[in-house]
Parts: C-alpha cells; structure tokens; sequence
C-alpha cells in the first residue's frame, strides 16, 4: 500500500511536498515563524532529510512525519508549512486521555503548522489544517490528533478550536514543553448500537435481561458509524457482548439520528451457545414489565406477534427465516463446488446480509471464497447469469465466478486480493473511476449483445416513459409534500426535454453498474475489478457519477471527475461535456428514483427502512433544475 501523502488542495491552498529550490523560502518562514536563527547550512541538511524522508517513508510503507510545503493556489507562493510530528510525552494530565496521572508517557500523533507572518490573520492555518484532519482521519484511520502550544499564543488555541479539537490547559505541565494541547478524537463521530432479539427455538418468546433500569435485549456499542447490512460488524460486536457465536437473520428496525451521530439497530440473531442471566419473556408478559428502552417496546410487541402467528411474511427473503435450513444448503454446495477445486468447507461466516441480498466468507482449508446470493427484484438483473456473461467478456474488468446456481441465482467467487474502501488512498480511488470510464466505453458498441445477456434497458428514451408513473406512484413520493409534487409534475415537460436534449450528444448510452462505489470495488491479479452487478443495465454512462456526490471534499470529488472524464474528451468538447454533465445533473436522481421505487416494490414493508426511498432523490430534482436554467443552459430539443 502507497501511504505517501499525496498533495492536498483547498479552495485557496496546496500542500506539497518540500523540494530543495524551497531552501530560501522555508528558512526564512520557520525563523521568521519560531523566532530561531537556524543557520542556513543547518536548515539545507534539515531539507535533504526531509526531502530524502518522503521516498525513504514511502519505501517502507509508512505515513512521512515531517513538514510540507503550504503555497498558495494562485500564485504558487511558499507561505508556510505543515506536518505530522510524533510526540512521546506524559499526556495523562489532559482529561481528553482518561485523566492518567501516573507520569507514564503514550506515543501521540501531533499537527503542526506554522504560516509566514506576513500571511498570518487570513485563515491559511484552519484551512491547511482542515485538510490534513480530513486527511489523514479518513485515509490513515487516526482515531486521535493532537497539537501543542503555549499558555499565551492564543491565534495557535484559536486554530485548534476551529478545526473541531478540545483544548485543555495543563496548570502544572510536566514535562514543562506541554502548556496548551488540543485534542481531536475521531472516535467519538459517531456511536452505534446493535440490540440481539433472540428468539426462542420452540416458543414465541424472547431472551431479556433485568438491568438496574428495567428489562433489556442484550446490546453492543461501537464507537463508529456502522450501516445496517455490515452485519460482519454486526455480528462481531455482538459475538464478544455474547461471548458465543452469533448468526443474525435479519433486520428488525433501525434509526439514524445525525444531529446526535447515533446509530440503533435491532437485529434478530440465533446463537451457537446457551444463555445465562436472563429469561424467556412471551408478549403477555412483555406487558406488564419495565424496558430499559421503552421506545423499543412496539417493535418487541410486533415481533412476538409474527411468532405466534408462526407465519413468515411473504415477501421476506430465504435467507433471513429462523433455523440452518439455508445455510446448511448453501455449506453443501459450496462444498460439493469447493471439492472440485481440491478444498473442503470449514465455515461460513456473514459479511453483508440484508433484505436484496446475503454475502458470505466462505472458510476452507485453503482460501476463503465469497458466495452471493440477491433477491429477485424488478430492476434487478439475474446476476449469476449476467455476470458470468460480463466476465467472459470482460474478463480483466469483471471477476469472474467459480460456480454458479442459475436456478437459486447463487455465485461463488475467489478472495480478492485487496477490497478496496471510501478510504482508501486517492491515487487508488481516481484509477477506480478512470479504468471504469474504459471499461463503459469498450461496451459502447455491445447494447443488443448486452441486452441479450440480460442487463436491463434503461435509456433516456426509456427514462422518459418512467416519469409519469413515478410521480403517479403513492408510495414512491411518500414523503414529499404537496407543494414538492406539485412543483415536480409542473416541471416533467422540462425533465423530457433534457431526456431526449441529452440522447443528442455524441456521448453513446453503455453498460451502467448502478451501484458504482469503492466498496464495490477490489483488486484481483494486480488489476482493480468490479463487483455486484444486481443493478446492472444499458443508460447514460454518466448515471454511474452517483457516487461521487457522497464525496465531502469539493476538490476530491473534482479529481475523481476528472479522471472518470479522461476517456470522453474525445467524445465531447470541453463546451459538450460541460453540458452533458449539467443535463446529468438534473436526470441523475430521477433514474435511482426509479431503481428505488422498483426495488421497494419487491420487499416487506418492515425492511424498506433497510434502503433509501424514491423522495430522498425526488427532492433533489427542483434545485438541480433551477441552477442548470440559472447557469444560463438552454432547455431545447
């Protein structure tokens, strides 16, 4: 893995490595900046070293400690410089570290800035800090950052504060260098807790357990943001909480609270073990008892009535019913494929397992394998078959599978090497974009032999005929308000004419994945692969740029553009492409409207809080229109 920390931009900023042509800039900062009077052959050695550290840190896989270069955008001018620094110090005095006292030291990754003073007063310090929080926060995991200073430089305490760190003074600093320090702990983002709903094997009943504070599922927190289908978290938290293995079954409710960065989720689970310190409690009980949580008490009382009921809704997926019925026939034939290979079965564990589909890591003796099986759902493809068809055809793209079921649409797959992830290094994420534009472009010329295979047709011309029904579909605008349809029913002459403004252009309609993300992403024999083609089908290639909006930082998400449209330059002039894309982003939220409402369509009602809904994109619709007219665009045939 490249940990070399690439250069960084800002609205008004760049952050770079130093060079040797900065000598003369940076030894008059850094004196000017600490009041040193370093001589000039001392700071040429300190930036060959430093120079010489970023290839050398590199080489062995390790983040560089050590300053860069802050220059401004405009004009290239060196204004300052920037780093990460270790300390190794008795931080125990500082609350933000438990409060520790005992003069023992922990080893801290400490910020560092330091800006021309003829630059001082205009924010470049917040501003190159920002980046490197969200830097190295997101791509090296840190899980805390520190910065120190003195009692009295309160522009430093200021900069602190502003890139979110809590400041605490030490009164009695010891060692003495420690007066000021802030501290940012990413750990505390955000907080997620899993409840177990344990369902008794023969009764309806389920487990509880008596607290000082009333009766209680049993529960397990982590001090991160997990998404409900990441059940390989799921089930790890709950498997150390239960000190047992934990199998979970489905999804029973779930909220996200974002102005308090709380996640909950109740999950029906079975256990490998026994219980202890609890009891079997049957919903007439369930009644007349005290909860811990008494806003989780509608949702207990509703599970207990499907158990009494002892039916299992129709539309829940196989692979979420109580009992190893499923997974016993899933471990028999991945055995039986497996033993072709020379590989016996060891176990099957849960990665991703929700209401559209189930992931398992399949334990041999050998390599772990991965099955899938998805739900079969409007606007999704058989991807068993489909798969095995883009890996023929693809095969340097697309993965291909070891075996697959047609009938029961199950896939097995081998290990990745590496799965990429939303944090993986930049260089890594601009090549997912750019190696996926080639792959849409050599597909450009294959719509009949792709729609043969089985990828859904979904092009503008198609899109347009889907807009009417849409908006006429209850449930799909289920959370807009009157005024939102209104608005948007006024404005379907308009979204037509971009539908059909948008065919015109050079740009040919190609294979979409649907779901483009890092987290679908890996790599296999040194190349990046795409994987989880449910959603795959013939649209705008453009449609794909979805996943670029979840992109926080404006200049990251700029970057992954660009390299997604290196390989349509020739397709479009630099005015076309401006064009195509402000046309895109008026049309994008209104096809992954339309992929919800189908997929919504298909499932339980209870676990339609497992996915986004069709207004959650409707909404965007009327701002996106507005800003491509007041950009000037002209909506025309």
């Amino acid at each position: 893995m490249d940990r070399r920390i690439p250069t960084l931009k800002t609205e008004r900023l760049i952050i770079r490595e130093l060079t040797m042509g900065d000598l003369t800039d940076i030894h008059r900062i850094l004196n000017t900046a600490f009041g040193g009077d370093m001589p000039l052959e001392s700071r040429n050695r300190w930036l060959q070293w430093t120079v010489m550290g970023y290839e050398m840190f590199a080489n062995l896989g390790q983040p560089h400690y050590g300053e860069r270069a802050i220059t401004r955008k405009a004009t290239g001018e060196l204004i300052g410089a920037i780093g990460i620094v270790p300390y190794i110090d008795s931080f125990g005095q500082i609350s933000a570290f438990n409060g520790r006292s005992d003069g023992r030291a922990t080893a801290e990754v400490g910020l560092f800035w330091a800006i021309d003073p003829a630059h001082q007063g205009q924010g470049y310090a917040t501003e190159a800090a920002k980046k490197m929080v969200y830097y190295l926060t997101r791509y090296e995991k840190l899980h805390r950052i520190i910065a120190t200073t003195g009692y009295h430089n309160h522009a430093s305490q200021a900069v602190m504060r502003k890139i979110g760190m809590t400041v605490e003074r030490a009164e009695k600093p010891q060692p003495p260098n420690i007066f000021v320090v802030g501290v940012l702990d990413n750990r505390s983002a955000w907080q997620s807790t899993f409840h177990a709903l344990i369902r008794h094997p023969d009764r309806p009943a389920i487990w509880l357990r008596q607290w000082q504070t009333g009766w209680g599922l049993p529960r397990a927190r982590v001090p991160q943001y997990v998404w409900n289908s990441h059940t390989e978290q799921i089930a790890a938290a709950l498997q150390k909480h239960l000190r047992q293995q934990v199998w979970v079954n489905r999804l029973i409710h779930f909220t996200e609270d974002e102005e308090r960065r709380r996640v909950e989720g109740v999950y029906e689970v079975e256990l490998s073990g026994t219980l202890k310190a609890g009891e079997w409690i049957g919903r007439r009980q369930l009644a007349t008892i005290p909860l811990r949580e008494d806003r989780l008490r509608p949702i207990l009382d509703a599970a207990l009535v499907e158990m009494e009921s002892g039916a299992v809704p129709a539309a829940r997926p196989v692979w979420s019913y109580p009992g190893t019925v499923w997974r016993e026939a899933v471990r028999e034939w991945a055995g039986r494929e497996l033993a072709r290979l020379g590989y016996g079965v060891i176990g099957l564990r849960q990665v991703k397992h929700w209401c559209i589909s189930s992931v398992l890591r399949v334990k041999t003796e050998g390599p772990d394998f991965y099955f899938k099986v998805p739900a079969r759902l409007p606007m999704f493809v058989q991807e068993a078959v489909v798969v095995q068809k883009l890996a023929a055809r693809f095969p340097a793209h697309v993965p291909a599978p070891v075996a697959i079921d047609r009938e029961r649409g199950w896939m097995l797959f081998r290990n990745f090497e590496e799965l990429l992830s939303w944090h993986s290094p930049p260089p890594d994420r601009a090549e997912v974009m750019r190696r996926f534009a080639r792959l849409q472009r050599e597909t450009a010329g294959l719509t009949a032999d792709l729609l043969a295979d089985g990828v859904i047709d979904r092009r503008l011309d198609v899109l347009e005929k889907q807009i009417d029904p849409l908006l006429d579909d209850p449930e799909a605008v289920a959370g807009l308000t009157a005024e939102q349809l209104n608005d948007l029913r006024a404005q379907v002459p308009l979204l037509k004419q971009l539908c059909r403004r948008l065919a015109t252009f050079n740009i040919p309609q190609t294979l979409v994945h649907g779901d483009l993300h890092l987290g679908n992403t890996a790599r296999l024999n040194g190349e990046i692969v795409y994987f989880d083609w449910t959603d795959a089908c013939i649209a705008h290639p453009f449609f794909d740029l979805l996943c670029l909006e979840g992109e926080e930082d404006a200049f990251e998400r700029e970057a992954l553009q660009s390299a997604y449209l290196e390989a349509w330059q020739e397709w479009a002039s630099p005015a076309g492409l401006r064009e195509v894309l402000a046309i895109v982003d008026v049309l994008l939220p209104l096809h992954h409207a339309i992929s919800y409402q189908q997929i919504r369509a298909g499932i339980k009602p209870l676990a339609k809080a497992e996915l986004l809904s069709p207004a959650d994109f409707l909404r965007q619709v009327p701002d996106r229109l507005a800003r491509y007219v007041a950009n000037g665009e002209e909506i025309a045939e």
